[in-house]
């Protein structure tokens, strides 16, 4: 799926113009197939979706794990400075593990 080219094209639509989650949750197969230009099957439609539902937590999850470590860097820097961040995700939880030594 992520190879598609109509997966690529709704990809970089819902990334460049700041779409939601909410907003690519609730659109239709009928805003989907005007936003890329293709008629899509039904299975099509909901895996593309779906992909893309995934792309934009895990932008979200970056923007999250920014801001934390603008939070604690000068903190970290200071007393930690060989620290590591690790961003993972857990079913639907996201998680930071941080590493005051080092990745063991």
């Amino acid at each position: 799926m992520r190879s598609n080219p109509v997966y690529k094209k709704l990809k970089k639509i819902a990334l460049e113009g700041d779409y939601t989650i909410e907003q690519v949750t609730n659109a239709s197969k009928g805003q989907i197939e005007s936003l890329v230009g293709h008629e899509l099957t039904v299975n099509f439609y909901s895996s593309l979706k779906t992909c893309v539902l995934q792309d934009l937590q895990e932008k979200l999850d970056g923007q999250a794990v920014a801001a934390f470590k603008d939070k604690v860097k000068a903190y970290l820097d200071q007393y930690y400075p060989d620290y590591k961040f690790e961003r993972g995700r857990d079913r639907d939880k996201p998680f930071i593990t941080i590493w005051l030594e080092g990745k063991p």
